[in-house]
């Protein structure tokens, strides 16, 4: 679980417009996913989903994973929602489809001008849509610094 925070500078009273509009896409991107994530479908379909999203709203494609599953440790190998990759043969971990029970991270990512936006939710694949291991984030979380 990765949550984001905007530090205001001394000279601000609101968060950079670039990073608002970054969160807003990488949290509704989440949310799509969350939906398309149903038992059968594979990693790259639910990749897709989001990286379509987020690329429509004039974003690059990140350089990641949208998401991994997630077993004894983090990183434990395992279903990956991704898309290909030229020269890297992954289609197992992303081909494979996707069992009801399986848990997984979604986190997509997006460059501003204020700095990258990226959020991690973890959930669980259900034959309705993902469940949220904790309640989503739902907007940007704001401090002042000193």
């Amino acid at each position: 679980m990765q949550r984001m925070y905007y530090i205001l500078k001394d000279d601000e009273e609101a968060p950079c417009e670039d990073a608002v509009k970054g969160f807003e896409t990488v949290r509704d991107a989440i949310a799509l996913a969350a939906k398309a994530l149903v038992p059968g479908v594979t990693g790259f379909e639910v990749d897709k989903v989001a990286r379509d999203y987020v690329m429509s709203k004039g974003y690059p494609s990140w350089g990641s994973a949208l998401g991994h599953s997630i077993g004894a440790f983090a990183h434990d190998g395992g279903q990956t929602l991704a898309p290909e990759k030229p020269g890297v043969d992954r289609s197992e971990e992303i081909h494979t489809p996707i069992e009801e029970g399986s848990v997984f991270t979604l986190e997509p990512s997006v460059p501003t001008s204020c700095g990258v936006v990226g959020i991690e939710e973890d959930v669980v694949c259900r034959k309705d849509g993902a469940e949220f291991l904790v309640p989503p984030q739902t907007e940007l979380y704001v401090i002042r610094g000193r």
